[in-house]
């Protein structure tokens, strides 16, 4: 597990590098306005020739904000695995597949315990980075999310790069019955309201 954790947090490390504003170009076209939304986003070639950078997006998801103390904060988002949207059903099938909706319905993202006087500076993008656990399968995984404010809304948003291969899933060579090669680097995308991250229904 510490291995695991070295190994995404060097992920993190790059995406940081790399700056909030491309995050929020990335997410800012894919969802609707005033939505909570994730998207998870591959690169996948056609009998090793065409390429393609599919997109699934699921707007059904549950931000909240939960107290760990009196004087600590915890963000929890569950994403249901069965509302992912690439608009192609057959391939939302075998995603559902990949990410074990058998044993695990949602996705569940829980952060690290946040002080009440740090976070203020989370909800306006001062801090870029949130660490804590996702949860898929069964399993727990550490992970550190990329994110940055939106300057125009009340909107987070950012992204987290994985490999399929530390979550313990094999990247597919068949979708909908067609031979493809699928990187094993996915980027998991975010938009989160700041109204959800209140505290206010």
């Amino acid at each position: 597990m510490k291995r695991v954790r070295q190994y995404l947090g060097v992920q993190g490390m790059v995406l940081a590098l790399m700056g909030g504003a491309q995050a929020l170009a990335e997410t800012a076209p894919l969802f609707p306005e005033h939505q909570n939304c994730v998207a998870w986003k591959a690169k996948k070639t056609f009998f090793f020739v065409k390429k393609e950078e599919p997109v699934g997006v699921n707007c059904g998801i549950r931000i909240q904000r939960l107290s760990a103390s009196p004087s600590h904060y915890q963000i929890q988002v569950e994403v249901p695995i069965d509302q992912f949207n690439s608009t192609e059903p057959k391939r939302d099938e075998e995603v559902r597949a990949l990410l074990k909706e058998k044993d695990q319905a949602a996705i569940v993202f829980l952060s690290d315990a946040i002080t009440a006087v740090d976070w203020p500076r989370y909800l306006q993008g001062q801090e870029k980075q949130l660490q804590g656990v996702l949860r898929l399968g069964g399993q727990a995984y550490p992970v550190t999310l990329q994110f940055g404010k939106d300057p125009q809304q009340e909107v987070l948003r950012g992204n987290l790069l994985l490999n399929l291969s530390s979550l313990g899933i094999e990247a597919p060579r068949m979708l909908a019955g067609v031979m493809v090669k699928v990187d094993d680097a996915v980027e998991l995308l975010f938009q989160a309201q700041i109204t959800s991250l209140e505290g206010k229904p």
